[in-house]
């Protein structure tokens, strides 16, 4: 499909059913999708728990593809590790411009590899981290961070 352009897997918080979240293998599918997707820009997969082992695929296709501007990963249980994986997007994507991480309480550590990243990066124009855990020290990464950048 070469016209879709918004796509929106969000899991609703008062949905009954539980299985109607995105499934590992469904993530697995759906990331080898957006690998050759050339339409696609923007993408909201919010409140489907996909922890660190769905952020681990999702960043492997979301390196991959160069179409997609924003994406909103809200609410996934991330933490640390999956902000890693996020993280890494950053270093290669030209075209990421909105990346919404709030309620994945990725800490400071999260937010270390996401400094790391926004140092070297100059697509993204909006990052939420809202509700993430972060403290002083992860104010300091950020701050750094955003001194190195040129964009």
């Amino acid at each position: 499909n070469t016209s879709l352009i918004n796509l929106e897997l969000n899991y609703t918080k008062n949905d009954k059913n539980e299985n109607e979240k995105i499934t590992l293998a469904g993530m697995e599918h759906l990331s080898e999708a957006l690998k050759v997707n050339n339409s696609l820009i923007e993408l909201s997969l919010a409140s489907n728990g996909m922890g660190a082992k769905g952020a681990e695929r999702l960043g492997a296709a979301l390196k991959a593809n160069q179409c997609l501007v924003q994406v909103n990963l809200e609410d996934n249980n991330l933490g640390p590790e999956g902000a890693k994986y996020i993280s890494e997007v950053l270093v290669v994507n030209n075209c990421l411009a909105e990346l919404n991480l709030s309620g994945n309480f990725i800490g400071d550590a999260g937010v270390e590899h996401f400094s790391k990243a926004l140092s070297v990066n100059n697509t993204l124009e909006h990052l939420d981290l809202a509700r993430s855990g972060i403290t002083e020290e992860g104010g300091t990464f950020l701050a750094g961070a955003l001194a190195n950048n040129q964009s």
